[in-house]
């Protein structure tokens, strides 16, 4: 609709405050008129705007509030996709205000959500093995890396040849293959780096 159309285009050109103030009036004006899909993408785009102005805490609870009402609907209405990012990035704000367990429990959800969907972009799946990865890298995960990699290492040539491979979400970037292979090496040598220093 044109509201949304109208922050998104002020977020778009990263006057993130402003956006944020726009949503928040929407939000108010159209809060009890909207159905409940678009009521939990609403609220996603409020936390995501709290949280590209660094207000943690308040992106913190208006994610918890899309990811509550996005699990309130229908299978046929409910975006997978949609649901791990909004777990994703809830975890990325744990991860700013130094939660460990809330920031892995988040990320496993966004790890299931994303796999268990056939049409995921691969490109997803790239950024939470990344955000799991420096997590057990920073908590000497031992296990949990050795299980990640060898899923990454497992899956990646497929991933790479699938047509769905690189396509752009919201706001995301499409990437060559090229850069998916220096992930892939970078998750490695962070998987190296975690088994190394633990033996020391």
């Amino acid at each position: 609709n044109l509201f949304t159309e109208a922050y998104h285009a002020v977020a778009n050109g990263n006057n993130w405050a402003l956006a944020l103030e726009w949503a928040l009036d929407g939000n108010t004006l159209l809060h009890n008129h909207l159905k409940t899909v678009d009521q939990a993408d609403l609220i996603y785009d409020i936390g995501f705007l709290y949280d590209r102005n660094k207000d943690y805490r308040n992106a913190i609870g208006y994610y918890k509030k899309s990811i509550a009402l996005y699990e309130t609907l229908p299978e046929e209405e409910l975006d997978l996709s949609g649901l791990a990012l909004a777990y994703n990035n809830l975890g990325t704000m744990y991860a700013e205000t130094g939660f460990f367990t809330q920031r892995k429990v988040c990320y496993l959800r966004a790890k299931d959500l994303w796999e268990a969907d056939p049409n995921v972009d691969k490109s997803n799946l790239i950024t939470i093995y990344g955000n799991l990865m420096r997590l057990y890298r920073t908590y000497g995960d031992k296990d949990g890396a050795e299980e990640l990699i060898r899923n990454v290492n497992s899956h990646f040539d497929q991933w790479i040849s699938e047509e769905s491979f690189g396509k752009s979400g919201y706001q995301s970037e499409q990437k060559p293959a090229l850069m998916y292979e220096v992930e892939k090496h970078r998750f490695n040598i962070m998987y190296a780096d975690l088994m190394y220093n633990s033996e020391i």
